[in-house]
């Protein structure tokens, strides 16, 4: 530092660079990219859920975001992270909604019929009741 120059932040020059935006860290809303006519996977995940949708699988992740399965799996990590959505089966993804995000999943009964289908098993729920006379 040159004498007379203040020892702060602001006094710090910093080498001119291209007109070119910071990288993002894919944390919060930035989570994917906007790039190329990819969609975020932010964006992906809030589509669904609006529409009432709460499960998607990589491969369909992967293709709506125009993603290679290696970028796919890790904006869903990224997610994962966050808390946004949860992975109770390889490839198959529920989102979270923010009434949920603390016990970091759905409930199973609003997700086990989709998983069910998405892994082509057949299965039934029974119940059992005691009678009191």
């Amino acid at each position: 530092m040159l004498e007379g120059e203040r020892n702060d932040p602001d006094s710090i020059r910093y080498p001119e660079t291209s007109n070119q935006q910071p990288a993002s860290l894919g944390l919060g809303d930035e989570v994917g990219t906007h790039d190329r006519g990819r969609m975020r996977a932010s964006e992906f995940i809030n589509d669904l859920a609006t529409s009432g949708r709460y499960h998607f699988d990589t491969g369909e992740f992967a293709n709506a975001a125009n993603l290679t399965d290696v970028a796919a799996r890790a904006a869903l990590r990224r997610l994962r992270i966050l808390g946004r959505i949860a992975t109770p089966y390889r490839g198959f993804h529920v989102i979270v909604p923010p009434e949920h995000r603390r016990m970091g999943c759905l409930p199973p009964d609003q997700f086990i019929p989709q998983l069910m289908t998405h892994l082509s098993l057949g299965y039934y729920v029974g119940s059992l009741r005691v009678r009191h006379d």
